[in-house]
């Protein structure tokens, strides 16, 4: 044992069990609406950043360009 340690009941550990999972399950909860909010808001089209816009694909460059892809026989 570490000199902070202190002996707890079977009882309070399983209030301190009780009390953190649902401080856990509060937290997620928050998470969950927080993330809905923001899914709403970007398909409605309400959203007032650009951060969540996908970015457009940039094609591949090579050093034949794209005539080449069909000349193999």
């Amino acid at each position: 044992m570490f000199e902070n340690d202190i002996d707890l009941s079977k009882e309070e550990r399983e209030c301190l069990r009780m009390w953190f999972r649902q401080a856990i399950a509060q937290v997620e909860v928050e998470e969950a609406t927080a993330a809905i909010i923001r899914d709403r808001a970007f398909f409605e089209g309400n959203e007032s950043h650009r951060a969540t816009a996908v970015p457009r694909r940039r094609s591949a460059r090579t050093r034949t360009g794209t005539h080449g892809n069909g000349v193999l026989v």
